[in-house]
């Protein structure tokens, strides 16, 4: 098969969801290519829209919880919403590249393509199959808007859940978020990543905007564990938050500040790492067996994926900074504690979730090239 995987730069999870699925399809022996979906009409709208979202997120969480949860209230299959119009405007260009390149399959990892998907099918302009791949712990707003012939869901304890938001029971696939084939096999050493060995590592990442203030949690564990543990502070691609935070730690060489990584290495060689609970970042972490501690959550589908964690015991969610290091900080010497944790994550994660999720969707869409 000939597969289009289609995301948004709105954060990174979407992207390495779509990586994830392009590895799994080639090595499987299909074709598969990345696309940006506002990047088919220009790269300008690309990155207005990914500095749109990251500004909201990270300057008015506030502002994008009310945006949520409005959505959540209007969303449905009978009505369509604003965003869902602003995405079909890009719809032609999406056509235009189905067609000049003949795909046989379109995935989107985002709810932005599913929109201009369900567009063109229902005005008869495409016919080739779409599956939609969810990157949350729970059905976000507008995808009651799409009809693909397949949703890839995160667990088959949220059926229920999205089924009642509209989505056909029948096209819901409950195989997991696509975590990359190659993250289990990325090298675990310290010393490549500036860090030494036989001392505790903790890791706090910010996500790929990097959202969140972390010095709070970075000063609590320096108080609490004294000099005992080696912090690094990874702040993504936010710039000017890794500057000002290694101006702030120039002086404490226990921490280290760096920006945008590769997190296959860091999530083999810490002992746990606290973050905000995107969804990519926190399916990573558990199908890497990393115990984990949860801050800085984004309202809205953060809270729910936090909610999802939390309760299966696969990471613990404190509310106070001096709460999350001391978390932090017990589960570095608590041997019993990370190994009830890796025991729940095993039970919920899986590791080759990406191969699985494209073989189901080869076998279900593959047929149709000879029908």
């Amino acid at each position: 098969m000939k597969v289009l995987i289609l995301s948004c730069h709105t954060g990174g999870g979407h992207d390495a969801a779509a990586a994830a699925l392009a590895e799994g399809f080639r090595l499987l022996g299909h074709t598969a290519a990345v696309q940006d979906f506002f990047a088919l009409r220009s790269e300008r709208a690309a990155s207005a829209a990914s500095s749109l979202y990251v500004g909201t997120v990270n300057r008015s969480p506030q502002l994008f919880h009310a945006l949520y949860q409005v959505g959540s209230a209007i969303s449905s299959a009978r009505r369509h919403s604003p965003v869902y119009y602003v995405n079909v405007w890009f719809a032609p260009s999406l056509e235009a590249k189905l067609k000049a390149e003949r795909f046989d399959l379109a995935v989107t990892t985002h709810i932005f393509p599913a929109h201009a998907l369900t567009w063109l099918k229902a005005k008869g302009r495409i016919q080739i199959p779409a599956a939609g791949v969810m990157t949350d712990y729970t059905c976000i707003p507008f995808w009651a808007e799409t009809r693909c012939e397949a949703y890839v869901t995160p667990h088959p304890s949220l059926t229920e859940e999205i089924a009642g938001k509209d989505l056909p029971r029948e096209a819901l696939l409950p195989l997991g978020i696509p975590v990359s084939p190659s993250l289990g096999s990325a090298p675990a050493d310290r010393q490549a990543l500036g860090m030494e060995e036989g001392r505790p590592l903790i890791v706090l990442l910010s996500g790929s905007m990097g959202h969140g203030d972390l010095v709070p949690v970075v000063d609590a564990l320096l108080q609490k564990g004294g000099s005992a543990p080696q912090i690094a502070v990874i702040t993504g691609r936010n710039e000017e938050l890794r500057k000002d935070l290694s101006r702030q730690y120039s002086a404490v060489p226990q921490v280290q500040v760096k920006g945008y990584e590769k997190m296959g290495p860091w999530l083999r060689c810490c002992d746990v790492l606290i973050t905000k609970p995107g969804g990519l970042t926190v399916t990573e972490a558990a199908a890497m067996r990393v115990p984990l501690v949860l801050s800085n959550a984004i309202p809205g589908c953060e809270t729910e994926n936090q909610r999802f964690f939390v309760s299966r015991g696969m990471a613990l969610a404190p509310d106070t900074p001096a709460e999350q290091a001391e978390a932090a900080l017990r589960l570095c010497r608590d041997a019993e504690e990370r190994d009830r944790m890796r025991a729940a994550q095993a039970e919920a994660i899986r590791p080759d979730n990406a191969v699985q999720i494209c073989r189901a969707l080869a076998e279900k869409f593959g047929g149709m090239l000879h029908a």
